[in-house]
């Protein structure tokens, strides 16, 4: 009888069936999926909350800008009586609208204006002129100034300012505008009839007196100028920008906020003489600018990346019957009501 040896049986290992691995497959989809579902939705709330930070800086600063302007508007310092004006009213460059003080103010209705040759670049909105004797020219009045000088003495004796400034100088009594024309590196602040070969020049110093002899009490301070606007921005998009007019002619366009849109303004106006807003219109309705005591400023500003939003937007007054633009940018209206100081009580 013949026994036999049992041997362990040797099963061969297969590998996963193909149901088996489709189902593998779809679970890993499903988790990459998942993974790349959130790393979107991430990345979109990144852009949208960095989009929205950036439109409110640039709402905020283009607010800053025009606020800080309008306040001072046709400040003249103590200066009780209207502004004796020693710039050359015959020259091309001269104008009234430009250099006259005693009007601050001068808007335009969605239209480039008057000065449209200076700012080439203008895209929309309302454009905003502003005049002001607010800043400060670090020098003082050393001596007696006879109302005929050419010269006025300063201290320090070198001004440091250059030559084609307009100035503005004055006390309680009196003020006077002028364009310096002697460089920055000489003494004193001079107004020769050529003012240093700048436009619009100075009359006779002779016959064209300061509106008095002024002594060490003369107050001096810079002339500012200045149109705001929404023009072609470095990066395509429009931007809030600026013109200086406070050398006499007008300066580069500057940049101050890209990612400004429009800009709309109204005026309020003074028509009872009681110093308080009885109305607010734009600047075709203004029947007087000395009135103007008060402009509300709304700035419409958008983000620089497009795309960030999927849904149209809806915006409030005075945008509330613009159409999206459908670039998916983010958009944002800033408004403020800004009084001109020495305008009110």
């Amino acid at each position: 009888m013949h026994t036999h040896k049992s041997y362990p049986r040797i099963h061969r290992q297969s590998g996963f069936s193909l149901v088996e691995v489709m189902i593998g497959s779809i679970i890993g989809l499903l988790i990459l999926m998942g993974v790349v579902m959130v790393y979107l939705s991430g990345s979109r709330t990144a852009a949208t909350t960095e989009a929205l930070s950036r439109v409110q800086e640039s709402g905020r600063f283009g607010m800053h800008f025009l606020a800080r302007d309008i306040r001072n508007a046709g400040f003249k310092r103590a200066c009780q009586n209207e502004v004796n004006i020693l710039l050359d009213e015959g020259n091309a460059a001269y104008s009234e609208d430009l250099f006259s003080l005693d009007d601050a103010l001068l808007g335009w209705n969605d239209s480039a204006g008057t000065f449209a040759a200076n700012i080439a670049d203008y895209v929309r909105g309302d454009v905003l002129l502003i005049k002001t004797a607010s800043r400060v020219s670090g020098v003082a009045a050393s001596g007696n100034t006879p109302a005929n000088a050419a010269v006025i003495n300063t201290n320090p004796q070198k001004s440091g300012i250059d030559a084609g400034t307009i100035m503005f100088v004055g006390d309680s009594e009196s003020c006077d505008i002028f364009q310096k024309g002697n460089n920055a590196n000489a003494n004193g602040l001079g107004r020769g009839v050529g003012a240093g070969g700048n436009d619009p020049g100075n009359k006779n110093p002779g016959s064209n007196t300061f509106s008095k002899a002024y002594d060490e009490s003369m107050q001096i301070f810079l002339f500012d100028s200045t149109i705001y606007y929404i023009g072609a921005g470095l990066d395509g998009q429009p931007a809030l920008k600026r013109v200086s007019f406070s050398t006499g002619t007008a300066g580069t366009p500057e940049e101050l906020v890209n990612g400004i849109d429009d800009m709309q303004l109204l005026y309020g106006e003074d028509t009872d003489g009681d110093q308080s807003v009885d109305s607010y219109v734009a600047a075709g309705a203004v029947t007087d600018w000395e009135d103007v005591v008060a402009i509300q400023v709304n700035l419409l500003a958008s983000s620089l990346a497009a795309g960030v939003v999927d849904e149209a937007q809806a915006f409030p007054a005075p945008w509330a019957g613009l159409a999206d633009p459908g670039d998916g940018r983010l958009r944002r209206v800033f408004s403020s009501t800004v009084g001109i100081r020495n305008r009110l009580p």
